[in-house]
């Protein structure tokens, strides 16, 4: 017994262990922190500090750094944690002096070094050495491969691509993040697969590949609103943003800079603001408010210099210079489009220095200083052309042919022109192109935003919930064990003289309490099975006829507030409706309805100046009324209405109504006394014994009429059943015997596009009544004809279908004395159903020998 306490408590303390280590990045734990130290309490302490920065607490994650800072094993990959949280305070100095430490006092190169380089390059690459900053991720790759740490590597490579960028080369940039996307996919790495998803999509934008860019970019939110990472959401948004510039769609690029915009201030990511706070400046400044314009960027140049990022301040004086030059003021322009240019050259910038040197030639032409606007217009096209900026390009064109143009080179100028206006188009940069693709990425990623809010809202209601939830659980789990100690200490007491003997009982006992449950469970999963199985067909009929029914009825609606509905016609409608909705139910042949159509036909053909076009619409039409005994009357009243083929076509709709009508109220009786027989087969466990006599023809036309996948999928019906035959056997088993067959003959069409058939014949043959269900569906193989009625044994969709179909048919059949034979050609497939004639005298339920 104390044997068995101690496993138990064990049990409770590793699910109160489970309970508090729900991570947010597994991967993260899994192949960088458990490798790192086997320590459990270690390993909890680094995921909690990890956790934390990810949801942006960075007081929190201080506290825990501060708590643990002396324990020399930890240091090393503690001030990598402390690194991330320094670089969203823009202490980029700082941030790299202590990946510089924790590398000094790494004495192998494991993950959190790989780490620790790339870290350091990021924080350089802030401060705008982005040359550097390649060598040292190229240095991290190589360390990653020779360690063979591919969790390590796919960060690397996000970091190549990063930087690779930001030089300009967004191919290369691509296959470095498609590279790393792989890895972070296949390791499950939600931190590192949304940041390369974001950055991936920023890169498609700039090659004109908006849908993709939209696509990857909402994927990388849905990420990162699961699992709470807000700076990497605000980063997002901002990129969201970028496509949307392209675009020219004002309306978004405010709504995605204002919610990057509010989580920069949550979190007081100072780099973050001045970016939003820049491209907002940038909206009113296309919207030609200036002056909002040259305050915001104002307010973002203020905060760049703050925290010295230089490739920040190079953005916001191109932006300055902008307004400027719109303001005519060409001497601050030239100004602030200089000191644009000096800083990127200094960070090597290489797409923003053409960008700016293309802004500097506009400048100049409007300062008519035409050979200086020239040569800077060359100088930026050179740039572009060696590094492919294909927008630089498409904009240096543009000012190149408005020079040439003031030069009197018409030549060059039409040149220019011609190349300029093949990229705008390229990229899909017109009006109209832009117009359709907005469109058509509202239609496409409408629900991406309307399900990432609904997500972001219950991740903010889950993390005020996170605290109050994991004590709650802690104290139930205290309590538990608390309990279950007290108890087995009294029980151990009790009992302690003939604890052999119990133990003995005690063993049979939960030997046989598992052996009861294994079997419950089986005959509830089968029963269930078999449950879910008979109740399919009829809800499936309640559900299409339902909708079929709700679109009729809005056709109907619709007619009746057609505002040329006269009195007059309502009241042929009062008077016809009864009599069509009296004749719904006769069910009549394909050749009598064609041949009632032909008499409508020649009647109308004598009464009216219709085309022959006309007078077969009409004729096929009214002949679906079956109103043959007072067709002339009909015929009469509906020439007199002004438009009776809307008449007619309304009094099909009614008609169609009723018939809906019949069949939903069909099958919903159907399913209550499927229902009910299910309640009665769990109360006396015996097969279903209520035989009555129906009549074979109305119950099988019933059983046609409610299935309206045969009028949609194209099916053709042939139904030969004698009018008068009569069957004494169980209603309900023979609805469900007959509509599975039915169904599966639906069903083996989804291959076929055209001549569908399904013919149902009834036959005597000695002692059985016969249905033949018969369809030119495919053929069903030779092997597995003698196992579609083993149970479960399906060859459909697994998830869909569970197999219980035939074998429910064989089994019932065989039940009640009848069998089941299938033939299976290439021409067709026969369902050949043996009922055993039952008498009132003689209806027991005995197996027959078949």
């Amino acid at each position: 017994m104390i044997y068995k306490f101690s496993i138990l408590f064990f049990v409770c303390t590793l699910f109160s262990s489970f309970l508090n280590a729900q991570k947010i990045n597994q991967a993260e734990f899994d192949y960088l922190i458990k490798p790192f130290t086997t320590n459990k309490s270690e390993q909890n302490v680094l995921q909690k500090i990890h956790e934390n920065i990810v949801l942006s607490d960075y007081e929190a994650a201080l506290r825990l750094i501060e708590k643990n800072k002396q324990n020399k094993k930890l240091k090393p990959a503690i001030w990598t944690y402390l690194s991330a949280i320094e670089y969203v305070k823009s202490n980029y100095l700082g941030s790299a002096a202590l990946c510089d430490s924790a590398i000094a006092l790494l004495k192998t190169k494991n993950g959190y070094y790989i780490r620790a380089l790339n870290y350091k390059a990021k924080a350089i690459s802030a401060l705008g050495d982005t040359k550097n900053s390649l060598k040292l991720v190229e240095s991290a790759i190589r360390i990653a491969k020779k360690e063979k740490n591919t969790y390590q590597l796919g960060s690397c490579y996000y970091y190549l691509g990063v930087f690779t960028s930001e030089i300009g080369n967004f191919k290369k940039a691509v296959d470095y993040l498609v590279f790393s996307k792989r890895i972070s996919r296949k390791l499950k790495d939600k931190i590192n697969l949304a940041a390369t998803s974001s950055f991936l999509g920023l890169c498609y934008s700039h090659e004109g590949k908006y849908s993709d860019a939209i696509e990857l970019l909402n994927e990388s939110i849905l990420i990162r609103i699961e699992i709470g990472d807000k700076r990497g959401l605000a980063n997002s948004y901002l990129n969201m943003n970028k496509v949307y510039t392209e675009l020219n769609d004002s309306k978004k690029r405010f709504e995605y800079e204002n919610k990057s915009l509010q989580i920069c201030n949550e979190i007081g990511d100072l780099q973050c603001i001045s970016g939003r706070l820049t491209n907002i400046g940038d909206i009113y400044f296309l919207e030609g408010d200036f002056k909002k314009a040259l305050n915001y960027q104002k307010k973002a140049l203020a905060i760049a210099n703050k925290i010295g990022i230089n490739y920040r301040i190079a953005e916001i004086h191109e932006h300055l210079a902008e307004i400027y030059n719109s303001t005519n003021n060409y001497k601050l322009a030239i100004f602030h489009i200089d000191s644009s240019i000096y800083l990127r050259n200094l960070i090597q910038e290489n797409e923003g220095i053409s960008n700016s040197l293309v802004l500097k030639s506009t400048i100049l032409l409007n300062q008519n200083k035409v050979n200086e606007a020239l040569l800077t217009a060359n100088e930026a096209m050179n740039i572009a052309e060696k590094f492919e900026f294909v927008h630089v390009i498409r904009d240096g064109n543009l000012i190149l042919s408005q020079i040439f143009e003031k030069n009197g080179s018409q030549d060059n100028a039409l040149k220019s022109l011609k190349k300029y206006h093949f990229l705008k188009d390229s990229l899909l940069d017109i009006d109209k192109s832009k117009l359709i693709i907005r469109n058509d990425l509202e239609r496409k990623y409408e629900l991406n935003e309307l399900r990432n809010k609904k997500i972001q809202s219950e991740k903010e209601h889950q993390l005020q919930q996170q605290k109050t939830k994991t004590k709650n659980i802690i104290w139930i789990g205290i309590v538990f064990i608390l309990s279950f100690v007290i108890v087995f200490y009294l029980l151990f007491q009790k009992y302690k003289a003939q604890r052999k003997i119990n133990k003995v009982v005690i063993e049979n006992q939960k030997l046989n309490k598992q052996i009861d449950n294994l079997e419950k469970r089986s005959i509830f999963s089968q029963t269930i099975s078999s449950i879910a199985h008979e109740l399919n067909t009829p809800l499936g009929v309640i559900f299409t006829g339902t909708k079929e029914l709700t679109n009729t009825i809005n056709r109907y609606n619709q007619f009746l507030l057609d505002d040329s509905m006269t009195t007059d016609c309502i009241k042929h409608i009062q008077k016809w409706a009864p009599l069509v909705f009296k004749n719904d139910n006769s069910l009549i042949s394909g050749r009598e309805i064609r041949k009632n159509a032909l008499v409508i036909f020649n009647l109308l053909e004598e009464k009216t100046n219709f085309s022959n076009d006309e007078l077969n619409h009409a004729a096929s039409k009214i002949a679906e009324l079956k109103l043959e005994q007072n067709l002339d009357d009909f015929l009469d009243e509906i020439l007199q209405i002004e438009r009776p083929f809307e008449f007619i076509n309304y009094l099909i709709e009614l008609k169609k109504i009723k018939q809906l009508e019949n069949a939903i109220d069909f099958a919903v009786e159907n399913t209550k006394k499927v229902v009910n027989e299910m309640n009665g087969l769990a109360e006396n466990q015996s097969k279903f014994q209520n035989f009555e006599y129906f009549n074979l023809y109305d119950l099988l036309s019933n059983l046609i009429n409610q299935y309206s996948e045969l009028t949609e999928n194209q099916i053709q019906t042939s139904f030969e059943v004698n009018p008068s035959k009569k069957l004494y056997f169980d209603r309900i088993s023979f609805i469900q015997i007959n509509s599975i067959i039915l169904q599966n003959a639906i069903e083996a069409f989804e291959a076929k596009q055209a001549n569908r058939t399904i013919q149902i014949n009834n036959y005597t043959e000695g002692s059985f009544e016969i249905i033949s269900i018969k369809n030119n569906g495919p053929i069903i193989p030779e092997d597995e004809i003698h196992t579609i009625f083993n149970r479960f044994y399906t060859t459909k969709n697994k998830s869909l279908h569970r197999g219980l179909g035939l074998s429910t048919v064989k089994s019932t059949l065989e039940g009640f004395g009848g069998k089941i034979k299938v033939k299976s050609t290439d021409e067709s497939t026969v369902f050949e159903l043996y009922f055993k004639i039952q008498t009132p005298q003689g209806n027991n339920t005995q197996k027959n020998e078949i």
